[in-house]
């Protein structure tokens, strides 16, 4: 009876070679080109729809997917194949990076808009809303660079936990315990050196 064949990493889908998340990486790992290209083959449709659902703009989508699957060959070990499919993770950093190039675009239309209206605004309205601003800043200072990291993901820019989980390459539960005990600190930070600046905490600090 003849030996069975060797199992294959890649399968045919269109005519084309399609390789497995594992191998890939492996590939990429060892700097093969071609795996890249494959990947870029495989992916980049799914790649540039996500981009584009965020920014509706394709020079802009285009950009970010060049920008996803660059970061991926400078950094394949991001990637953890006993995590999830590595069509799940690129479109997390896709959508990661798209919102990143969101927010650059509107806090460059802000700042013009702000300076359009400048004459118009109230001094105390500014004042008030640079105080805030301020603490805001001030409090996550007291965090460590993980803790002030997941806050920022999940509490300001609109990430899921399990996209930060995802990202971060940590288990969904221990990063939820992360950002409770980070929640835990900006209150009592709060309480003790910034109650007598704010009528409450609660419209800054996330419950």
């Amino acid at each position: 009876m003849p030996p069975h064949p060797a199992k294959d990493a890649s399968s045919t889908r269109g005519g084309e070679a399609w390789l497995d998340d594992h191998e890939l990486i492996r590939r990429i790992k060892n700097g093969e080109e071609s795996a890249l290209s494959a990947m870029m083959s495989q992916y980049r449709q799914q790649v540039f729809s996500t981009a584009l659902q965020v920014l509706r703009f394709r020079p802009d989508a285009q950009e970010v997917t060049q920008d996803v699957f660059w970061a991926v060959w400078r950094s394949p070990d991001r990637f953890d194949t006993g995590r999830g499919a590595l069509s799940s993770w690129l479109t997390i950093l896709s959508r990661s990076r798209a919102l990143d190039v969101l927010r650059r675009i509107r806090s460059s239309s802000m700042h013009r808009s702000a300076i359009e209206r400048s004459q118009l605004d109230s001094p105390a309205s500014q004042t008030i809303a640079q105080d805030r601003e301020l603490l805001i800043e001030e409090l996550l200072k007291r965090l460590s660079p993980e803790q002030c990291w997941i806050i920022r993901k999940v509490y300001f820019e609109g990430f899921t936990f399990t996209e930060v989980a995802a990202l971060r390459a940590t288990p969904l539960g221990t990063l939820k315990n992360r950002a409770r005990g980070a929640i835990r600190k900006l209150r009592t930070e709060l309480d003790q050196n910034y109650s007598s600046s704010i009528e409450s905490g609660s419209s800054i600090v996330p419950v």
